[in-house]
């Protein structure tokens, strides 16, 4: 597989997480509790709950998400992105959204020259845009 970014292993980095819905709305940075699970043998993760952040910050819009003393290995660097959305229909309040994403980023052992600037597009499974109210028949609607 070819990877369009390398980053060296060992060193700090961050990338920008550019969420957007289903329907391709761009969804800005989210009001929602969300995780970010990287791995690439180890595991790295990242999020907000209840407001506070972890790993993460605003900017530009987007999720900036910083490496520090990650202590990921080598190897292709994947993503689960987690999205607790707000659902009173659902026991306990929210309905869990988990979506895998292709990263291409490689965690390497050599010299890299990428360690900044890194963007990653996260698709997900709902749409932002307000949905129509349902509204019940009127009898006369139902005589037809």
């Amino acid at each position: 597989m070819d990877f369009s970014k390398q980053v060296n292993y060992q060193s700090d980095f961050d990338v920008l997480l550019h969420l957007t819905d289903a329907d391709g709305n761009d969804i800005g940075y989210p009001d929602f509790d969300f995780t970010a699970k990287f791995s690439s043998g180890a595991t790295y993760e990242v999020g907000q709950k209840n407001g506070v952040k972890r790993g993460v910050a605003e900017a530009n819009g987007n999720v900036k998400v910083v490496f520090n003393d990650h202590k990921l290995s080598p190897g292709e660097l994947k993503l689960t992105f987690s999205a607790d959305i707000p659902d009173e229909d659902y026991p306990d309040g929210k309905k869990l959204h988990v979506v895998p994403v292709k990263t291409d980023i490689y965690l390497t052992s050599e010299a890299s020259e990428v360690s900044t600037g890194i963007e990653i597009e996260v698709k997900l499974p709902f749409s932002s845009e307000p949905q129509g109210e349902v509204s019940p028949m009127n009898e006369e609607e139902e005589g037809d």
